[in-house]
């Protein structure tokens, strides 16, 4: 296992990188940024890629499927 943060917690970490691990509950995909939006037992949480998805570690998992993400918080 490794550290993370609850979606609770995260308006105490703005400014910082943190980690978040749940499940993916909703992703969009436009032409230039896709949206995930990332549930844990605490609330929902919304991560923001600006490159289109691609093959590869940063493809986004399918709908349902367990993930981390690490990002700034803003």
């Amino acid at each position: 296992m490794f550290p993370r943060t609850l979606v609770a917690d995260l308006p105490t970490h703005t400014g910082t990188t943190t980690t978040i691990a749940g499940w993916l509950h909703r992703r969009r995909t436009l032409k230039s940024v896709t949206f995930l939006v990332i549930r844990d037992r605490t609330g929902l949480a919304q991560v923001v890629f600006s490159a289109p998805p691609r093959p590869g570690p940063n493809t986004p998992p399918p709908s349902q499927g367990r993930v981390p993400a690490k990002s700034l918080v803003f």
